[in-house]
């Protein structure tokens, strides 16, 4: 599904996290877009991460988007957005929140996780890739 800009890629986000998780969609996507306006949490690659919390939620909530097209998105390396990993946490973050968002930029900026997610055929796949991979397996490479 194509989407012209930021605005309506939260909002969709905003609709999801409703439909699956029963999360005030107007909520999560003012969330979403606070976040944004304060610094972009595009991380260069082709890579979102967009994230924020959300009081009364009790445990983390993420998504991971890819193979859409964002045509009004400003990226620090001008590579149009192909990986998007939603982190919705529970407000007021904490350090373990922190350690969370960590550990997803640490993935998504390796290029072989990101090619090996990018293999995935089906949402069972990708379930398993995130499973796998966690920062201490970097570490130790």
């Amino acid at each position: 599904m194509p989407l012209r800009n930021k605005l309506q890629l939260f909002e969709k986000i905003g609709q999801h996290m409703q439909c699956l998780h029963a999360l005030p969609a107007d909520e999560v996507t003012a969330g979403l877009l606070r976040r944004e306006n304060i610094a972009t949490t595009a991380l260069g690659d082709g890579v979102l991460l967009p994230h924020t919390g959300i009081r009364g939620l009790s445990r983390v909530h993420a998504l991971y988007i890819r193979s859409f097209c964002v045509t009004d998105f400003e990226t620090p390396d001008g590579i149009a957005i192909s990986d998007v990993f939603v982190l919705l946490l529970p407000a007021p973050v904490d350090e373990e929140h922190l350690e969370i968002l960590a550990e997803v930029v640490a993935m998504f900026a390796d290029p072989a996780f990101r090619a090996v997610l990018h293999r995935c055929d089906n949402q069972r796949e990708v379930k398993k890739v995130f499973d796998r991979w966690s920062l201490g397996a970097l570490l130790l490479r």
